[in-house]
């Protein structure tokens, strides 16, 4: 060879043939490299923080799923007509031993002791004889 062919620039076939013949060994290192820096290490830090928020999602979940649970079976209560009758009931019943209790009877008709039935005081009763053990603390 001539000294003139040795110094002459590479051209650029020459350059593609020899990227081309090397090919086989930077593609998978470019794809690996890749592989890497943008998914693998993120990819492992994600997981650390997941496993580190996974007891505290688990408990969320379980008291969501048993909150779910006794919405569902209240759901279904609510849509039986038995239940809904027993409900009714119920709430009457309570209303109605409110309204004795404001006017002083009991569930059985009786007026309770130092009452005489209407809500008023026994005749012989004095302000004194309803205070707290007897005593009159009006005066305080």
């Amino acid at each position: 060879m001539s000294a003139t062919t040795r110094n002459r620039p590479a051209s650029p076939l020459r350059f593609l043939r020899g990227t081309l013949r090397w090919a086989p060994v930077w593609v998978p290192s470019v794809l690996l490299w890749q592989v890497t820096t943008r998914g693998l290490w993120p990819a492992l830090v994600e997981r650390d923080r997941l496993e580190t928020a996974a007891p505290d999602v688990r408990a969320i979940e379980a008291d969501s799923s048993d909150e779910y649970g006794a919405l569902l079976q209240r759901v279904e209560a609510q849509n039986d007509p038995i239940y809904r009758r027993r409900m009714e009931r119920a709430h009457a019943a309570d209303m109605l031993a409110r309204e004795r209790a404001a006017s002083g009877r009991t569930g059985d008709g009786q007026a309770r002791d130092g009452e005489t039935g209407d809500g008023a005081l026994p005749s012989d009763a004095t302000p004194a004889d309803t205070s707290a053990h007897g005593t009159d603390h009006s005066g305080l």
